[in-house]
């Protein structure tokens, strides 16, 4: 089925949400006949709309029981199957909300991210002992069969006083770390190490092959901006004690000298994937953007525009903004040639960057 009736109906919203806080792209997707489905945190749900904004239902609820969510990061649809991505595992729905199955892996706080052939697998755990995280990514079969170990990666956390209701951390504001993701449709999966270089991309379906890597050996990288870094451990902190529960954590400072070059590895509105690299002023930097046969692309993606934008297809977009009247966050399809300006005239008075600091995937 093509797009069509996605963009049938322009300046659609898509309200009565009941969710008061800023809606993250990772807790929406959109089916290719337009309906829309939004993860409401809150109230560990998902809400269903029709493609013309009509609210038709909610499904699942907090619980560990089929069904039920505990610690949802994400939702994906691949193919006709919705999946609703969570500590405790991922469960599979059809597009009416009709639950199918829970997928679980050996461990208790491992992701499943879905693909056309199987899963993304991120094994994660910690050594209390030795206070050091360690994290593993492999694409796999349905059944978890490895077919390709990308790799894994271990860190000892600066951490004292744990558990003892008063915490210090030593913090790199700018650490790399390893990024492994999938693409909207479930096609392709993107790895990249601890190291900046290479950024590899596999297509998974039918068979799992390496399409392309980026290398950038001309880029190197720039001394750290100490100002910046001090003005992100306050941000740290104001959000660890808006969220503490009866203890504290004192954030100082481990900064390195210089950047790492890559910043991040994301899959951009439009399904492209998209590489940003430091600059001096952190807050602004540099992107560059590939079609997956490893093409660069041109685009004008933005900070703003991005921690905005839900989705883009062909000429339409759908938008995250705020219904000041209801008091609720919702979601608006438009034109994508009106996205920059609706996104200047409707800002977001949340602090979306300092909430990026403790919500990245």
């Amino acid at each position: 089925m093509s797009f069509l009736l996605f963009f049938i109906l322009l300046n659609t919203e898509y309200k009565d949400t009941e969710i008061f806080k800023p809606i993250s792209r990772r807790l929406v997707s959109i089916a290719e006949d337009g309906r829309v489905f939004l993860f409401d945190r809150d109230e560990s749900r998902v809400i269903m709309y029709s493609a013309d904004g009509s609210k038709k239902g909610t499904f699942g609820r907090k619980g560990e029981g089929p069904g039920e969510f505990q610690i949802v990061m994400g939702i994906n649809l691949v193919g006709d199957k919705l999946f609703v991505l969570d500590f405790s595992g991922t469960s599979e729905f059809d597009l009416n909300g009709e639950f199918i199955k829970k997928h679980t892996s050996s461990k208790m706080g491992n992701m499943m991210y879905p693909t056309k052939k199987g899963w993304l697998l991120q094994e994660q755990g910690f050594d209390m002992e030795t206070q050091t995280g360690k994290m593993g990514f492999k694409i796999t079969d349905d059944a978890l069969k490895t077919i390709i170990d990308l790799g894994s990666y271990s860190k000892k956390m600066n951490m004292t006083g744990f558990g003892s209701g008063e915490m210090s951390m030593s913090v790199n504001p700018s650490e790399s770390r390893p990024v492994a993701i999938t693409d909207q449709t479930g096609d392709f999966v993107v790895y990249k190490s601890e190291k900046d270089f290479p950024i590899t991309v596999y297509k998974v379906s039918p068979d799992v092959v390496k399409v392309f890597e980026i290398k950038m050996p001309e880029r190197k990288a720039l001394p750290f901006n100490e100002t910046w870094g001090e003005e992100q451990l306050v941000k740290m902190k104001k959000m660890a004690e808006q969220r503490s529960q009866g203890f504290s954590i004192k954030f100082t400072s481990d900064f390195p000298e210089f950047f790492p070059i890559v910043q991040d590895v994301s899959i951009s509105p439009d399904n492209k994937l998209l590489v940003s690299f430091w600059t001096k002023s952190p807050e602004k930097p540099e992107r560059l953007m590939f079609n997956f046969d490893g093409k660069k692309v041109s685009h004008s993606y933005t900070t703003d525009t991005l921690q905005r934008l839900i989705q883009v297809r062909g000429e339409t977009a759908v938008v995250a903004s705020y219904d000041e009247e209801n008091e609720e966050y919702i979601l608006v399809k438009m034109p994508l040639s009106e996205c920059q300006d609706f996104i200047k005239a409707h800002p977001y008075t949340e602090d979306l960057e300092t909430e990026a600091l403790f919500m990245t995937r």
